[in-house]
């Protein structure tokens, strides 16, 4: 599975990669499914947030 992500500075890439690839997990049941976490673009830290995904 893929998932690409929008991330705000401030907190090392690979931990909040690595927290997302285990939610999804958690989510799904699957703890033993490959996550491929990709950072798609990066924010500054307290930056004004644009609108929710869909």
């Amino acid at each position: 599975m893929e998932i690409a992500v929008v991330l705000r500075l401030g907190r090392p890439f690979a931990a909040v990669a690595d927290e997302v690839a285990d939610r999804v997990r958690a989510v799904l049941g699957d703890d033993t499914l490959a996550v491929d976490v990709t950072v798609a673009d990066v924010g500054a830290a307290g930056g004004v947030e644009g609108p929710a995904a869909p």
